[in-house]
């Protein structure tokens, strides 16, 4: 019975990891990851795999819990990225990033007096930026909970992205032969720079 438990969840975990590299694989293919739909569909099929993953799996079959520090990094990071969302009084903004106090000031001359404002700039992008850490995020935690599992050999866990990079490392070759040196090769990323690293 305990073999067939063990297999089942080695099963699940082998299924969550080739689902993780079909979703790395797919933002690498759509232009290097930039494209924003992309990366909200990646990040919302990641959260939901995630969150099947965990109603799956007993509660004592998951990895321990993360330590206190690195929970605390992890919600720093959050709050940190989120804080910059909320609308905040003008005068605090002008004594956090007087920058951004001048830039709601000159708008005020435009639109009449704004009392809040977030601190970010672009809040579209910072709220993008933000589902993105989501995604970043599950993906960590998931994959952490495939390498916890499988103990004997927790390096299974970067086979995808070995096997994702020797696919780009190949396109890339093929783009440089292909044009016989004239272009440089830049894989499936829109900046070659991304392809350099």
């Amino acid at each position: 019975m305990q073999l067939v438990t063990r297999t089942t969840k080695h099963f699940r975990h082998l299924l969550l990891l080739v689902f993780l590299a079909a979703v790395v694989a797919t933002l690498v293919v759509q232009h290097g990851g930039v494209n924003s739909s992309i990366t909200f569909g990646t990040g919302l099929g990641t959260g939901l795999a995630g969150g099947v993953f965990l109603l799956m799996t007993k509660r004592s079959e998951l990895a321990p819990p993360l330590s206190t520090g690195m929970r605390l990094s992890l919600i720093a990071l959050f709050g940190f990225v989120f804080f910059q969302l909320v609308p905040l009084p003008i005068g605090v903004i002008q004594q956090l990033v007087p920058a951004r106090g001048e830039l709601t000031d000159l708008l005020q001359s435009v639109m009449g007096r704004i009392q809040f404002a977030p601190l970010t700039i672009s809040a579209t992008a910072t709220f993008e930026h933000a589902t993105r850490l989501g995604m970043y995020l599950v993906v960590f935690l998931l994959v952490r909970e495939i390498a916890w599992s499988h103990e004997a050999s927790p390096a299974i866990t970067i086979l995808p992205l070995i096997g994702i990079a020797m696919l780009e490392a190949g396109a890339g070759i093929s783009q440089y032969v292909l044009s016989s040196g004239s272009i440089p090769a830049t894989g499936s990323y829109v900046n070659r720079n991304h392809f350099a690293g």
